[in-house]
């Protein structure tokens, strides 16, 4: 049964979206997605995935393999590759999606993550598409780096990090890594200028906006950050406001949170 405070913010969001009515394309992200066997706290039960892609169809709007190009487009996204993403692959296919997911070179074939032999199994059989979220998962910038001061981070382990990573995912898989996912969502202009040294055409955040309210951080060419809509923990009904835009009035505190200034 739905608490009192969710059934607030379930009627806040869709009054949010009832206002607004934004059409324009944008991208969402999960963490995994389950059926019988959870591997994170993350994880979207599956039946709840389904709705919400139904929900967005039945809706008129088009879930996209890449970038949203026009109004009413839909990107999917999962962050980390948790291992869920392989016990429900025959879902996903049955409801044609061909996610886009972030993967942590580290994390790979630990226990509750994709292995190497999985992830090439469903780029190459299902289609998913598998770009960076750097080699070790680390923060790069912010308040959340528990490990060592900003300031100890070296040359070197930003070119481990960001360019190491992009290569080796391009390597194990046969394909050239464009994209790179902040591990938890903060970013800076140095970070920024980093990412496109190392490679980078696309780096996508965790604060919500349309597809269109990218900017290029320090006036650097061809770094484009894509705002992304968290809706793992959603209800149907609160998915489908997030779709309009119902976010939307949020997005300067979660810019705040996570771009370093």
């Amino acid at each position: 049964m739905m608490s009192f405070r969710a059934k607030i913010k379930e009627l806040v969001l869709r009054t949010f979206a009832l206002v607004r009515q934004d059409r324009s394309g944008k991208v969402v992200f999960y963490h995994d997605v389950f059926d019988r066997q959870r591997y994170t706290g993350m994880g979207t039960p599956l039946s709840m995935f389904e709705k919400h892609i139904a929900t967005a169809r039945t809706s008129g709007w088009k879930i996209v393999d890449g970038l949203p190009s026009q109004d009413k487009e839909l990107m999917v996204c999962f962050d980390d590759g948790f291992h869920g993403l392989y016990d429900c692959r025959y879902d996903l296919r049955a409801m044609s999606l061909h996610p886009t997911v972030f993967i942590a070179i580290d994390l790979i074939g630990k226990d509750g993550y994709l292995t190497w032999d999985e992830i090439r199994e469903l780029q190459d059989e299902y289609g998913f598409i598998f770009e960076s979220h750097t080699w070790s998962h680390q923060t790069l910038v912010g308040r959340y780096i528990k490990d060592s001061p900003i300031a100890e981070r070296t040359e070197e382990w930003f070119k481990h990090e960001l360019e190491d990573s992009r290569i080796e995912i391009g390597k194990r898989l046969g394909k050239d890594v464009t994209a790179l996912c902040f591990p938890a969502g903060c970013f800076s202009d140095e970070i920024v200028a980093r990412c496109v040294m190392a490679g980078y055409k696309t780096l996508f955040a965790s604060y919500p906006g349309r597809i269109h309210d990218n900017h290029t951080a320090g006036g650097l060419e061809g770094a484009m950050i894509i705002p992304r809509h968290l809706v793992q923990h959603s209800s149907e009904k609160e998915f489908s406001a997030v779709l309009y835009g119902a976010l939307l009035p949020f997005r300067g505190k979660y810019l705040k949170q996570h771009r370093v200034t």
